[in-house]
């Protein structure tokens, strides 16, 4: 799925620090009319399969907003996107979510009115400020990691099968670990990835994103990218990642 972010500059903007998570496929807007319509004249925004909007709202306190309708010169344009969908998923991860179908106004309204008049696979998000919500920004990420199941990525070794954790001793890696540098995940660094199919220690490989692992006790969640083609089981996958992973809560997502 090919996805694309969007956000807006300024230096306390909840959207921009989410943003800069991403190294691809994003838009961080300028607060110009004029400049926006710039912007997106040079991307492709027809060749998304989604589009996710982030904004912020400053009246917003203790929840975030989905908006669902943008009007511009008396022309109302929707989303096509199923949002009950984004409702539930920000519910059921402690994030409270409204919806909202009044359309907004100035740049926010402006930019998803031109983004929808292309390509009404988007949705606009506003977003609290920064420290309203707990986790905001890992769960905003955590949907991108979801949404990259499938998709091939390269990953850097920096703890290869059989070497120590710097600095818990007594954990001892029993497959390859390492990073991508797609996302920056939400502890500010990049984002980590347990790598399986091959059982030797390596430096760099080209794997699928196969699984997310989901840790609801942990600012960061992992990726599992699989080199062999395999089909691994949830069972598979947690006596692999075991030997960390029994020190947090956690659930597996992962394509059947």
């Amino acid at each position: 799925m090919k996805v694309l972010f969007t956000g807006f500059k300024g230096f306390n903007n909840t959207s921009k620090k989410i943003i800069d998570k991403i190294t691809s496929d994003k838009i961080l807007f300028n607060n110009s009319y004029k400049e926006i319509d710039d912007q997106l004249a040079k991307v492709n925004i027809e060749d998304y399969d989604l589009i996710i909007m982030l904004g912020l709202r400053n009246n917003l306190k203790k929840s975030i907003r989905l908006e669902i309708n943008s009007l511009l010169n008396d022309e109302l344009l929707s989303t096509n996107l199923n949002y009950n969908e984004l409702l539930k998923y920000f519910n059921s991860n402690n994030i409270p979510c409204i919806v909202n179908d009044k359309p907004t106004n100035y740049l926010c309204n402006y930019a998803y009115f031109k983004v929808l008049k292309r390509n009404k696979n988007a949705i606009f998000i506003h977003l609290p400020n920064p420290d309203c919500i707990k986790n905001l920004d890992k769960i905003i990420i955590r949907k991108k990691l979801e949404l990259m199941i499938g998709e091939s990525i390269d990953v850097y070794i920096d703890r290869p099968i059989g070497s120590t954790h710097p600095k818990h001793k007594d954990i001892i890696y029993q497959v390859n670990y390492g990073y991508v540098k797609e996302i920056i995940a939400a502890d500010d660094e990049y984002q980590d990835a347990y790598v399986l199919g091959v059982d030797t220690p390596i430096e760099c490989c080209k794997g699928v994103i196969y699984a997310v692992v989901e840790r609801e006790n942990d600012k960061e969640d992992k990726l599992i990218v699989v080199t062999d083609n395999k089909n691994y089981s949830e069972e598979e996958i947690n006596e692999k990642i075991n030997f960390q992973e029994k020190y947090f809560k956690y659930k597996i997502l992962y394509l059947k």
